[in-house]
Formats: structure tokens, C-alpha cells, sequence
């Protein structure tokens, strides 16, 4: 999930004691109290645990989740095992399929995987396969 979106601090409610800004100078400093100027943010999957985390990002930015880009399967099953403290390697012995393939998938090298591996994959990770693919490139 990508979101650009430029919001005022009062609209965003932060407190009064102030943001951390940098100008376009790239010169970085700190502003007190609320301001109506317009502040950008950006938010990426690294820092989106989970689908109810967007969907109330969502909702400051007056966007639906069904309008964001979509998360790219590789990242999601990434996110799933990381969440699930599993190695690259032990997904792929469990999952009976070869553990480059998997690291190529999960980093966007190697965009095409069968729905069979994508089963065994969602059983490993103890989801359906249906949420595995649900909000991903692969749904579309």
C-alpha cells in the first residue's frame, strides 16, 4: 500500500507540541503548535501490519482501501512468514517447493508462481488461500 496524501496537522490530530518536518531544502528542523499549512506523509507496506491498519489510514485520507495499489503477493507472503517467524528455507521445505524460487517471488524477480505451490504456501502459513491472494496483484 502506497499513500500520498497531504493533510493539515489539526485534521491529522497532532498534539500541540509540535512536528518533525523537513522543508524541500531538505533542511530538517521541528514547528511548534498547530498549523493550517499542509503537511505530506507518505506510508508504505514496510510500516503496515495489518488490511484494519490501512483501512482506518484510509479513512483520515478520505480513500478506500479498494483504490490503493495493491500489495505484490511475493511481499504479502513475505510479511506472513516474517509475522510468523519463519526462515525463507523452512516455508519452502514445508510448502515442497525450491527455496530460490521462493526468495525470487518474494523479492518480484520472478513474478509467475501455479496456484498449487500458492495452496501449499497458505496451509504453511495456517491462512486460507482465498486471504492469501485477497488485496494482491495476483487477485486482479
Amino acid at each position: 500500500m502506497r499513500i500520498r496524501h497531504s493533510l493539515s496537522q489539526r485534521r491529522l490530530g497532532l498534539s500541540e507540541r509540535g512536528v518533525r518536518v523537513t522543508s524541500r531544502s531538505g533542511r530538517r528542523g521541528f514547528r511548534h503548535g498547530l498549523r493550517e499549512g499542509r503537511i505530506s506523509f507518505r506510508v508504505t507496506t514496510d510500516w503496515l501490519p495489518s488490511r484494519q491498519l490501512q483501512s482506518c489510514l484510509c479513512e483520515i485520507c478520505d480513500r478506500s482501501v479498494d483504490h490503493m495499489e495493491p500489495e505484490r503477493l511475493g511481499e504479502k507472503i513475505k510479511r506472513l512468514r516474517q509475522e510468523r517467524a519463519l526462515s525463507q528455507d523452512r516455508l519452502a521445505i514445508e510448502s515442497h517447493i525450491d527455496q530460490s524460487g521462493l526468495s525470487k517471488f518474494e523479492r518480484g524477480k520472478d513474478r509467475t508462481m501455479g496456484e498449487i505451490p500458492l495452496r501449499r504456501i497458505a496451509e504453511v502459513l495456517n491462512v486460507t488461500f482465498e486471504d492469501l491472494i485477497k488485496g494482491t496483484d495476483f487477485e486482479r
